[in-house]
């Protein structure tokens, strides 16, 4: 793990046996070649496993004749390696990496309704947001390929249902339950993918979650309402759960766009005690092209103007608003008091918000690429290092399709051709090219 860099990328075969009751579970690894590196040898990993029975109970575990308890983690060294469960008596469901026991890339074999039945029954917390992860993360891709094959996008009726018996399920607590409502993110979606088109993500996006919102409404108002405090704030585990679910649920209310929900978050900003339900307020209106939205923001500045890092914030939550008019926001906040391009930390929360805006950033028009070159331009004068940090998400290019990467080429070749170029902004701007 010292010696080597790079990733390790983990294999999984499951066979269980019915007459002589065993459970096989076949590893592979293989350590990615990186510069200066190849042909590497296995890593140790320490591989935490669970077997779960037709109820979604733990079993008893028994491996190579030895009892463990529910949870084992086997010691796995080799290229290749094979662990065998004793006395399983029905084929079970396996529970993969819990709590996420090594920094492996795990190529997940599992089917969906395997997925779901550990989303809804496994004892690992981690697994179990893993698990409704993954699902997403499949929906938001066959959504994307429906989306370029010109078909009606649909969110999956069984990944939805799953989410209902979570967000029911009173054993489940508040904090995870807040956790498995979020998509995955989108750059995170971007390493699983290649030659991304992002208007395509965008179309799934918008699908999955106007799907949840709509389909779960009810159950989103009902845990929405039963996670109000009337109690002072505080910074507490249980008060904090109870946030993070009840603004993921205004999340998804809000993002439909009735009126009643916009209504239900005004109330909630003009009632809030604290900056978290203020901001998840700002965070959700932010992609709504609605009066309310402006007063908001407005309101909410007037308040905040006097502390640096509560404007950043601000900054930072206009800049990723998924309306197509946020190229005009970020030009009027260019302007704005609040805005100084000679602050790094300015910088960072306006035009790095916006760069981080998957969506509208990485606009086909190339808007967005060529906006963010001009200022880097500036920056390059004004402050080198600042200049370098912005020009990075250049440097994701090959993550995007053609017509994208074409854009973004253009910008950084316009970049190394600048005069009066810095050192640090040339070594990124040419390393960036070198496989151009």
């Amino acid at each position: 793990w010292y010696s080597q860099a790079g990733t390790p990328r983990v294999e999984v075969e499951g066979h269980y046996n019915q007459e002589n009751k065993t459970y096989q579970l076949t590893l592979s690894q293989q350590v990615p070649d990186t510069p200066g590196q190849t042909n590497k040898s296995p890593m140790l990993i320490p591989f935490a496993v669970g077997l779960l029975d037709k109820q979604g109970q733990d079993l008893d575990l028994n491996v190579e004749g030895h009892d463990t308890d529910k949870t084992v983690v086997l010691p796995f060294s080799k290229e290749k390696e094979t662990f065998t469960f004793t006395n399983v008596k029905e084929a079970p469901t396996a529970s993969l990496l819990r709590g996420f026991s090594a920094c492996v890339k795990l190529n997940n074999p599992q089917t969906d309704d395997e997925l779901l039945f550990l989303m809804q029954h496994d004892s690992d917390d981690f697994n179990r947001w893993d698990a409704g992860q993954e699902l997403m993360k499949r929906a938001l891709i066959t959504l994307m390929f429906s989306h370029q094959e010109g078909h009606p996008l649909e969110a999956p009726a069984h990944l939805i249902a799953g989410l209902k018996k979570v967000l029911l399920d009173k054993g489940i607590n508040m904090a995870l339950k807040a956790k498995m409502l979020k998509l995955p993110a989108m750059h995170y979606m971007l390493e699983n993918l290649t030659e991304t088109d992002t208007d395509m993500l965008a179309a799934a996006k918008d699908c999955l979650t106007k799907g949840i919102a709509e389909t779960l409404e009810k159950e989103l108002v009902t845990l929405y309402e039963a996670n109000q405090s009337k109690e002072r704030y505080a910074y507490q585990p249980e008060s904090v759960a109870k946030r993070s679910l009840k603004n993921a649920c205004l999340y998804y209310l809000v993002m439909q766009g009735k009126q009643d929900f916009i209504d239900l978050s005004l109330k909630q900003y003009e009632r809030a005690d604290n900056m978290t339900d203020q901001m998840a307020v700002l965070g959700a209106l932010t992609h709504l092209d609605k009066p309310e939205s402006q007063q908001i923001f407005d309101a909410f500045y007037q308040k905040w103007q006097h502390d640096p890092l509560v404007v950043n914030k601000w900054l930072t939550v206009r800049a990723q608003s998924e309306l197509p008019s946020v190229h005009e926001t970020i030009r009027t906040l260019l302007a704005h008091e609040a805005f100084d391009i000679k602050n790094p930390n300015k910088v960072y929360a306006l035009l790095g918000g916006f760069s981080s805006n998957l969506f509208r950033f990485h606009e086909k028009s190339g808007e967005g690429y060529h906006f963010l070159k001009n200022q880097v331009k500036t920056l390059n004068d004004l402050n080198p290092q600042v200049a370098a940090r912005m020009v990075h998400p250049f440097t994701q290019w090959q993550k995007f399709d053609k017509t994208r990467q074409g854009v973004m080429k253009d910008c950084l070749t316009e970049l190394k051709s600048l005069p009066k170029i810095s050192k640090d902004l040339k070594e990124i701007v040419e390393k960036s090219l070198t496989n151009a």
